[in-house]
């Protein structure tokens, strides 16, 4: 065995960082993008039917976009700095992310039947 093998990975010390902004930089992208689609998937072929609550769930869909990848940011500084400032566990965060994110969801796909 080499010590490289043996030895803990200090060299790995900003890649949690890494993937943590990676995972919610996708996530707030794939939510905003499908805000945005569902608001406007009848722009060419029905413009004058265009409705207030479509925009109200797009601007809400980008709204919470921008929020999850700002908290996406915040936590990969957390995450990067030695040694850890407090406990990096967002129980709360993940909670209020994915019930928000099912709520949209749950409005993106009602607003389509539009």
């Amino acid at each position: 065995m080499t010590t490289a093998e043996t030895t803990p990975a200090t060299s790995d010390r900003g890649l949690q960082a890494e993937r943590t902004i990676l995972s919610w930089s996708r996530t707030s992208i794939a939510l905003g993008a499908n805000g945005i689609l569902v608001a406007g998937r009848d722009l060419v072929s029905h413009p004058d039917e265009w409705s207030c609550v479509r925009w109200a769930v797009a601007a809400a869909a980008v709204t919470l976009a921008l929020a999850i990848y700002l908290a996406g940011r915040r936590r990969a500084h957390d995450l990067a700095r030695r040694p850890l400032s407090r406990p990096v566990a967002a129980r709360h965060l993940m909670t209020f992310t994915g019930l928000t994110i099912t709520l949209l969801g749950v409005a993106l796909l009602a607003t389509a039947a539009l």
